[in-house]
């Protein structure tokens, strides 16, 4: 924001780069679940080793909340004065 940017713009540019990183966390955690899925089905009872139901709702919430994590400091960031910020320790 010293530069010329909006708060808008370095809110945006923060939500986009922290989303980019839990995107791949996510395809990360889905290809390991799925590896650990069929190495441990012999202890899974009464459910199926590959439950799409169960891996896009917790996607669905890991990415939510990771989100709203990512935006909270993002917007409260986005607010402080680019002096104050420079001349803070």
């Amino acid at each position: 924001m010293a530069l010329g940017a909006t708060a808008q713009d370095v809110l945006w540019m923060m939500l986009r780069r922290g989303t980019q990183i839990v995107a791949v966390g996510l395809l990360i955690g889905l290809v390991g679940a799925a590896t650990m899925t069929q190495l441990l089905t012999a202890m899974l009872f009464d459910i199926k080793p590959n439950d799409g139901i169960t891996y896009a709702s917790v996607v669905a919430l890991l990415g939510v909340m990771s989100t709203l994590a990512i935006y909270l400091p993002a917007r409260r960031s986005s607010k402080i004065e680019p002096l104050i910020a420079l001349r803070a320790d």
